[in-house]
């Protein structure tokens, strides 16, 4: 009797569909992969079957996550979607938040690159170059990346209101910033410098 070619209830079926998550595949790969990883069905001896088929489809996967499979019960359909459902967002939030996370360090600079050149040359003895004894002339150097300006007004205006109603030319207060051709950044830096000055005479 052949052996169920996935544990659905494993941990190891559910940290599978993590690590595959967090490598950015969407379901349809996800399916093809549990497959590839998790190997094929076996007999009771060990044989692997010829009769059955390698891997889960994505319509297959599709119908597990929706909690809609034929082959489960409605308490299995509850409980495996949900946990399948809850792996799934957790693998892609996670990669989300690193790609955000180095989006944003390379937006803002400062990023150290080193680098080297080496120059070869020879001894020249008496107007003969001397081609037994080379010497390298070795140079290091360091640097920083420039901060990325779009780059940055990309991040704003996915994660800061008051720059998102800049761009989109909204009235704040008594100034109304208009934006037809992309990110203003010298009018926002203008509306902050004002909003300084504001708070710090309410201070005094």
């Amino acid at each position: 009797m052949a052996k169920p070619k996935f544990n659905y209830d494993s941990e190891s079926f559910y940290k599978e569909i993590y690590a595959l998550a967090m490598q950015g595949l969407n379901d349809g790969e996800i399916a093809y992969s549990l497959g590839d990883n998790l190997g094929v069905d076996e007999d009771e001896d060990g044989n692997v079957s010829k009769n059955t088929i390698s891997g889960l489809t994505p319509t297959t996967f599709s119908e597990m996550k929706a909690g809609k499979y034929r082959l489960w019960t409605d308490e299995e359909n509850a409980r495996r979607s949900a946990r399948i459902n809850e792996e799934l967002a957790h693998g892609r939030a996670r990669v989300l938040g690193v790609v955000r996370g180095r989006y944003l360090k390379a937006a803002l600079g400062g990023i150290k690159i080193k680098g080297k050149v080496v120059r070869k040359r020879y001894n020249v003895i008496n107007g003969v170059p001397d081609m037994q004894n080379r010497i390298e002339d070795v140079t290091e150097s360091e640097s920083e990346t420039a901060p990325n300006i779009q780059a940055l007004a990309n991040f704003l205006y996915h994660h800061d209101t008051e720059f998102r109603n800049i761009q989109k030319g909204i009235e704040e207060g008594d100034v109304a910033i208009k934006v037809k051709n992309g990110v203003s950044i010298t009018a926002w830096l203008e509306r902050e410098n004002e909003l300084e000055k504001e708070e710090q005479a309410a201070q005094e």
